[in-house]
Protein backbone atom coordinates (compact mmCIF):
# COMPACT_ATOMS: atom_id res chain seq x y z
CA UNK A 1 0.00 0.00 0.00
CA UNK A 2 1.54 3.21 -0.73
CA UNK A 3 2.08 5.96 1.68
CA UNK A 4 -0.75 7.95 0.18
CA UNK A 5 -3.12 4.96 0.52
CA UNK A 6 -2.02 4.41 4.33
CA UNK A 7 -2.53 8.46 5.07
CA UNK A 8 -5.67 8.40 3.64
CA UNK A 9 -7.11 5.96 6.42
CA UNK A 10 -6.45 8.37 9.11
CA UNK A 11 -8.58 10.47 6.82
CA UNK A 12 -11.08 8.10 5.91
CA UNK A 13 -11.65 7.18 9.57
CA UNK A 14 -11.38 10.99 10.76
CA UNK A 15 -14.32 12.38 12.97
CA UNK A 16 -15.38 15.69 12.83
CA UNK A 17 -13.31 18.10 15.01
CA UNK A 18 -15.12 21.10 14.64
CA UNK A 19 -16.36 22.77 17.77
CA UNK A 20 -13.77 20.79 19.77
CA UNK A 21 -11.74 23.14 21.94
CA UNK A 22 -12.80 26.89 20.40
CA UNK A 23 -11.10 30.25 19.68
CA UNK A 24 -7.73 30.67 18.40
CA UNK A 25 -6.83 32.66 14.91
CA UNK A 26 -8.71 32.26 11.70
CA UNK A 27 -5.74 30.28 10.66
CA UNK A 28 -6.78 27.84 13.48
CA UNK A 29 -10.92 28.24 12.46
CA UNK A 30 -9.95 27.67 9.29
CA UNK A 31 -8.12 24.16 9.79
CA UNK A 32 -10.79 23.01 12.18
CA UNK A 33 -12.96 23.60 9.29
CA UNK A 34 -11.04 21.37 6.68
CA UNK A 35 -11.38 18.65 9.32
CA UNK A 36 -15.06 19.27 9.92
CA UNK A 37 -15.26 19.03 6.17
CA UNK A 38 -12.95 16.03 5.96
CA UNK A 39 -15.49 13.99 8.23
CA UNK A 40 -18.33 14.97 5.97
CA UNK A 41 -16.98 13.66 2.94
CA UNK A 42 -15.63 10.86 4.77
CA UNK A 43 -19.46 10.14 5.89
CA UNK A 44 -20.76 10.73 2.39
CA UNK A 45 -17.77 9.06 0.93
CA UNK A 46 -16.65 12.29 -1.30
CA UNK A 47 -13.28 11.24 -2.64
CA UNK A 48 -13.59 13.80 -5.06
CA UNK A 49 -14.29 16.54 -3.04
CA UNK A 50 -12.03 15.31 -0.74
CA UNK A 51 -8.58 14.81 -2.63
CA UNK A 52 -9.92 18.06 -4.81
CA UNK A 53 -10.44 20.63 -2.17
CA UNK A 54 -9.03 19.50 1.03
CA UNK A 55 -5.97 17.46 0.83
CA UNK A 56 -2.77 18.19 -0.33
CA UNK A 57 -0.29 15.06 -1.93
CA UNK A 58 3.06 16.81 -0.93
CA UNK A 59 6.50 15.61 -1.88
CA UNK A 60 7.98 13.95 1.53
CA UNK A 61 9.97 15.68 4.00
CA UNK A 62 12.94 15.02 2.54
CA UNK A 63 12.74 15.05 -1.21
CA UNK A 64 10.87 18.64 -0.30
CA UNK A 65 14.31 19.94 1.13
CA UNK A 66 16.15 18.93 -1.76
CA UNK A 67 14.26 20.49 -4.45
CA UNK A 68 15.68 23.39 -5.85
CA UNK A 69 13.99 26.71 -5.35
CA UNK A 70 13.11 27.37 -9.14
CA UNK A 71 11.07 23.65 -9.66
CA UNK A 72 7.32 23.92 -9.19
CA UNK A 73 4.70 21.79 -7.68
CA UNK A 74 1.13 20.23 -8.16
CA UNK A 75 0.68 20.25 -5.13
CA UNK A 76 -2.22 22.68 -4.42
CA UNK A 77 -4.72 20.84 -6.74
CA UNK A 78 -2.35 17.95 -7.91
CA UNK A 79 -1.94 16.83 -11.51
CA UNK A 80 -4.84 14.23 -12.75
CA UNK A 81 -2.43 10.92 -11.86
CA UNK A 82 -2.27 12.37 -8.47
CA UNK A 83 -6.40 12.99 -8.08
CA UNK A 84 -7.40 9.62 -9.08
CA UNK A 85 -4.64 7.84 -7.19
CA UNK A 86 -5.96 10.18 -3.83
CA UNK A 87 -9.62 9.16 -4.64
CA UNK A 88 -8.92 5.28 -4.80
CA UNK A 89 -6.42 5.54 -2.17
CA UNK A 90 -9.68 7.22 -0.15
CA UNK A 91 -12.26 4.92 -1.40
CA UNK A 92 -10.67 1.62 -1.11
CA UNK A 93 -9.23 2.77 2.86
CA UNK A 94 -12.56 4.24 3.83
CA UNK A 95 -14.51 0.59 2.42
CA UNK A 96 -11.76 -1.25 5.00
CA UNK A 97 -12.73 1.39 7.81
CA UNK A 98 -16.46 1.20 7.52
CA UNK A 99 -15.70 -2.84 7.35
CA UNK A 100 -13.44 -2.94 10.67
CA UNK A 101 -14.44 0.31 13.20
CA UNK A 102 -17.53 0.22 15.13
CA UNK A 103 -17.07 3.43 16.71
CA UNK A 104 -14.64 6.49 16.33
CA UNK A 105 -14.18 9.45 17.92
CA UNK A 106 -11.68 12.49 17.37
CA UNK A 107 -10.84 15.72 19.55
CA UNK A 108 -8.99 18.28 18.41
CA UNK A 109 -6.17 19.04 21.35
CA UNK A 110 -3.97 21.60 19.50
CA UNK A 111 -3.03 23.18 16.21
CA UNK A 112 -0.13 25.25 15.78
CA UNK A 113 0.34 27.20 12.80
CA UNK A 114 3.65 28.10 11.49
CA UNK A 115 3.43 30.39 8.52
CA UNK A 116 1.73 28.50 5.19
CA UNK A 117 2.01 24.94 7.60
CA UNK A 118 0.39 23.76 10.66
CA UNK A 119 0.24 20.93 13.40
CA UNK A 120 -2.27 19.21 14.78
CA UNK A 121 -2.70 16.86 17.23
CA UNK A 122 -5.89 15.11 17.66
CA UNK A 123 -7.08 12.59 20.42
CA UNK A 124 -8.49 9.43 18.84
CA UNK A 125 -10.48 6.31 19.67
CA UNK A 126 -11.04 4.11 17.62
CA UNK A 127 -13.40 0.42 18.94
CA UNK A 128 -12.92 -2.12 16.52
CA UNK A 129 -15.30 -4.87 14.98
CA UNK A 130 -13.97 -7.18 17.05
CA UNK A 131 -14.26 -5.35 20.11
CA UNK A 132 -10.38 -3.88 20.46
CA UNK A 133 -10.61 -0.41 21.53
CA UNK A 134 -7.14 1.86 20.22
CA UNK A 135 -6.52 5.12 21.62
CA UNK A 136 -3.58 7.65 20.43
CA UNK A 137 -3.01 11.23 20.24
CA UNK A 138 -2.60 11.55 16.36
CA UNK A 139 -0.64 14.44 14.71
CA UNK A 140 -1.67 15.86 11.46
CA UNK A 141 -0.01 18.27 9.09
CA UNK A 142 -1.91 21.33 7.26
CA UNK A 143 0.05 23.32 4.69
CA UNK A 144 -1.84 26.16 3.12
CA UNK A 145 -2.39 26.32 -0.72
CA UNK A 146 -4.53 28.04 -1.59
CA UNK A 147 -6.71 27.51 1.77
CA UNK A 148 -5.69 24.88 4.64
CA UNK A 149 -5.35 21.31 3.21
CA UNK A 150 -4.02 17.68 5.24
CA UNK A 151 -0.71 17.05 3.99
CA UNK A 152 -0.35 13.72 2.81
CA UNK A 153 3.11 12.36 1.41
CA UNK A 154 3.59 10.72 -1.43
CA UNK A 155 3.79 7.18 -1.90
CA UNK A 156 7.12 6.28 -3.30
Amino acid sequence: MSRVAVAVVLVAVAAAAAGCGGGGSSDESAIRGVMAKLDAARRSGDAQGACSKLIAVVEPEGERAAKSEGEGDAEAGGDAATQRECETAFRRTLAVARSNVRRYSERVKDVEVKGDEAEVWASVSAQRSDGSVLAQVVQYRFVDRDGWRLAIDRGG
